[in-house]
């Protein structure tokens, strides 16, 4: 008996497959909340969208470049959203100190920022296939 023979590009291949099910199939109706916190359906397509983005770059760079140039790109990239995030952060961090201060809603503060969750589900993929084998990003961003 033989072991099995997976390689990057099948792990890609099937995280596409099922991030295109999981967002083909999801219910409208299952995500009708009152809550504002809670995600819509078109909020979650569109994260989904971005995940797939994200795998399906990486497919075709998984095809086409090296090991080194693929990982080099993709940590550069997950270097530079964690850097957008941290700044992205510090933003967020002194609106609510400065609403908090002057008696402000936070809410409505925070409401006005500009700030894409769909970026995150992008890097999320990135990071989650990075970390297959080099488990040093852990510690580099």
């Amino acid at each position: 008996m033989s072991g099995a023979n997976i390689n990057l590009k099948d792990i890609i291949e099937n995280k596409i497959v099922y991030a295109r099910k999981e967002r083909d199939n999801a219910i409208p109706e299952k995500f009708m909340s009152d809550d504002p916190y809670d995600i819509t359906y078109e909020e979650y397509v569109h994260r989904a969208n971005f995940e797939i983005r994200a795998l399906e770059e990486m497919l075709a760079d998984v095809e086409n470049m090296s090991e080194q140039k693929f990982r080099e790109k993709y940590r550069a990239i997950v270097k530079a959203m964690h850097e957008r995030f941290d700044r992205e952060a510090e933003v967020r961090d002194k609106i609510i100190a400065e609403t908090k201060a002057n008696g402000g809603d936070v809410d409505k503060a925070l409401a006005k920022l500009r700030y894409s969750v769909g970026m995150e589900w992008y890097n999320n993929a990135i990071f989650d296939i990075l970390m297959l084998y080099d488990m040093d990003l852990l510690f580099d961003v």
